[in-house]
């Protein structure tokens, strides 16, 4: 690749098209032979990406460079120099903004072309990788869906934009309250929790849901933004949170520091209802799993640690991901269980 070339793919995402090729001197020979000796890797019809790019990239990279195509393919002529535009119409916006954001959300789906159409997306180990790109347009425009990009029309001003890289995307707030506004309710919480953590402010979050207020499932967004905490430090957690609020439990303490009678250090817990003496640990499968030590050795330190615990007149309840997700009831049923077990003992 000459160097104008490889200057201007890293301007744009570092993806290139076809046109911009022949205008930095290189011939259509050349490009089919850089795809033949898989030089480069097309990633839309027309638009390419050096296949050092993919080498090793995880699934935020790749959707990166996805959205940079999917731009530069609706919009050949915005530049994205790192800094906006004030004339920017074009961004990465909802679940695709949320995956680069690094966001808690439901990952944009895996690009599925249908059966007996050809894919802008050549190449099928590529394509097997291709999720679908959700941008946010400032024009009015109708909602369109069209080989693995969808673009939705809605207001955008300024503020909402920023630059990650060199790719415009909705801030970190009018990301997690688009979410927010389109998702069930524990989903909504999930992300907002998220943007928090990730340093969004609550009056951000609470601002933009006021602007966002009269479209679609705004009210739900400005209920999770006052819902939102940053001390959930994980989506199970936030799961927790959510669907407690919609079984009308009270609303537990997060990152919880349990001492005893003495006032000694116990253990902090993920979330403890304080009047119902009960605590909720949120478990992933990785805290038992060899990159945090022996499993049994993390086990039977978890098992003296819940001791602990009880020991200070605290039912516990331990609940996974996959609990939450197929048995949100049987949560719920075991949580009010321990309730009355702690009521019965305080008596």
């Amino acid at each position: 690749m000459t160097p104008d070339l490889v200057a201007l793919s890293r301007t744009q995402g570092d993806v290139f098209s076809g046109p911009q090729a022949l205008a930095c001197g290189i011939t259509r020979n050349e490009l089919r032979r850089w795809l033949d000796h898989r030089t480069i890797v097309a990633l839309r019809r027309g638009i390419f990406t050096m296949a050092t790019m993919l080498d090793g990239a995880d699934k935020r990279r790749r959707h990166e460079l996805d959205v940079a195509a999917a731009l530069l393919v609706r919009d050949p002529d915005q530049r994205w120099p790192g800094t906006l535009d004030p004339g920017t119409r074009l961004a990465a916006g909802h679940s695709s903004a949320a995956l680069l954001w690094g966001i808690d959300a439901e990952d944009p789906p895996i690009l599925r072309p249908r059966p007996g159409r050809s894919s802008p997306a050549v190449d099928p180990e590529t394509l097997e990788r291709q999720r679908i790109v959700q941008l946010v347009s400032a024009d009015r425009c109708r909602r369109t869906y069209r080989w693995g990009v969808e673009v939705r029309p809605s207001s955008l001003p300024p503020e909402h934009l920023t630059a990650l890289g060199v790719l415009p995307i909705t801030t970190m707030a009018r990301t997690a309250i688009d979410l927010a506004r389109e998702c069930t309710w524990v989903w909504a919480v999930i992300a907002v929790d998220s943007a928090m953590r990730l340093g969004t402010t609550r009056g951000e979050l609470t601002d933009m849901a006021g602007f966002c207020a009269q479209w679609r499932g705004g009210i739900q967004a400005m209920r999770a933004a006052e819902f939102a905490r940053k001390e959930a430090q994980s989506a199970a957690e936030s799961f927790a949170r959510a669907l407690f609020q919609q079984h009308g439990l009270p609303e537990p303490e997060i990152q919880f520091d349990i001492r005893d009678e003495n006032g000694e250090w116990v253990a902090r817990v993920d979330l403890l209802f304080r009047a119902q003496r009960t605590a909720v640990e949120t478990d992933g499968k990785i805290k038992y799993s060899e990159p945090w030590g022996d499993p049994r050795e993390t086990l039977w330190k978890e098992k003296l640690r819940e001791d602990r615990i009880r020991d200070c007149q605290y039912e516990v309840v331990r609940v996974t991901w996959q609990q939450l997700m197929t048995d949100p009831e049987g949560v719920i049923a075991r949580v009010r269980r321990a309730f009355a077990r702690a009521a019965r003992l305080a008596v």
